[in-house]
């Protein structure tokens, strides 16, 4: 499974995600759930309101590829848990997909 979460970086009531609180939430939450590797990056994230209007925001991407199975799931939802609850998020976006993976 491949899991690629986007964190976005916009808070209501508070300065946006640094890149280093964000490091930081990687290194104590991400890598040790899976120690095994990942890949992260910065992106420009773009979404529509409810009301139609069209918001931007700097964003943290994770890609995460681990066995399809319940523990791992686990693993992504407490992640996914974390940042809202760290950085008042109403959510991350979650794109999951069977891979095949080679090294």
């Amino acid at each position: 499974m491949v899991d690629t979460l986007v964190f976005g970086s916009e808070r209501a009531g508070a300065e946006p995600v640094t890149s280093e609180q964000f490091r930081t939430f990687l290194a104590q939450e991400v890598t040790p759930r899976f120690p095994e590797g990942l890949t992260a990056w910065d992106a420009a994230g773009e979404w529509r309101t409810p009301t139609g209007r069209m918001l931007s925001e700097a964003s943290h991407v994770v890609m995460l590829v681990h066995g399809a199975d319940a523990a791992s799931d686990t693993l992504v939802r407490e992640i996914i848990a974390r940042y809202e609850h760290a950085f008042g998020q109403q959510s991350v976006l979650r794109v999951r997909t069977r891979s095949c993976v080679s090294f």
